[in-house]
Parts: C-alpha cells; structure tokens; sequence
C-alpha cells in the first residue's frame, strides 16, 4: 500500500488538517500560558499545535493506515520526550534550545510515526528524514511567507502556514 495512492484529495485534506491543528492550536497553546518565560510559552504552543494537528492527522489517516490511533499518541509522545529536552538545553541557552528542540521534535515524532507506518508501507523509513526536515525548513519558510505577504508569523495565519 502506498499514500501515494491516496490522491489530491487524500494529501489536500492532509495540508488542510495540519494547517488548521497548528493555525489554532499553536496560538491557544501560547495564549494560555501565563509564564514570561519564551521557552515554556513556546513549548505550551508548540505541544497543543502538534497534539491538535496529529488528533486531525488521524483523522485523514485513519481509513488509509491500521490502527491510525496510535499516530496521536505518538504526537504527544514526541512532545513530551523533546519538551523535557528543550526545557533543559533552553535553561543553558535559549537560542541553541529553540533549533535543537524544532530539529529533535521532528526526528522524534518522525520516529514515532514511522514505529505505525513500517510494517504498512513501502519505504517508510523517509517518513523520518522528512519529518524532520519538514520541521527545520517549515519555521524559516513560514518566516518568509510572512514577511513577503505582510503577515506577522506569530498570529493565527502564521501558525497555519507554518
């Protein structure tokens, strides 16, 4: 079996679930924290985005990969894992925590998510690779976007196209 296969309406609804678990989840995780702390607000906004965009994944996947359930525990599993991580590289240095975290969290959740594909698809072990290049390149081009189109990135939009 091959997603693939799934076709333009199959990777349409895809985009459509990611963009709409991180255009609203990410701004309701940030908004509410009530820490000062860019790190910790961070974190809240980028655990509820991915939490909200794997619980909508599963929802596209789900009549396409067995046992599809297990790709929103692997969602918050991977925050979980990288947010200890991140909170412990961002005390040393905020910086070197935010692109290690966005890096980490895209291999870990890569990983996870693989763990369900592996045994259904040809050639899952990419699904790593791209997700955590999909992670790294997706906060820079979003950045971009942004800028060209006259949209802060911080608000719901930018955390749709991001």
């Amino acid at each position: 079996m091959s997603l693939a296969g799934g076709g333009w309406g199959f990777w349409l609804m895809w985009v459509l679930a990611t963009a709409i678990g991180w255009g609203v989840g990410g701004p309701v995780g940030v908004a509410l924290s009530s820490s000062k702390n860019i790190i910790v607000t961070g974190y809240l906004g980028v655990a509820l985005g991915g939490i909200l965009a794997g619980a909508l994944q599963w929802a596209v996947l789900r009549p396409q990969v067995n046992e599809a359930g297990w790709w929103v525990l692997a969602s918050v599993a991977a925050a979980a894992v990288v947010g200890v991580l991140v909170f412990a590289i961002g005390a040393l240095n905020v910086d070197v925590g935010w692109v290690l975290g966005v890096a980490l969290l895209g291999a870990v959740v890569g990983v996870l998510q693989w763990l369900l594909l592996r045994g259904q698809f040809a050639h899952a072990g990419w699904w790593v690779v791209v997700s955590g290049v999909g992670w790294v390149v997706s906060g820079p081009v979003a950045s971009t976007v942004g800028w060209v189109v006259g949209n802060p990135t911080s608000g719901v939009l930018g955390a749709a196209v991001v």
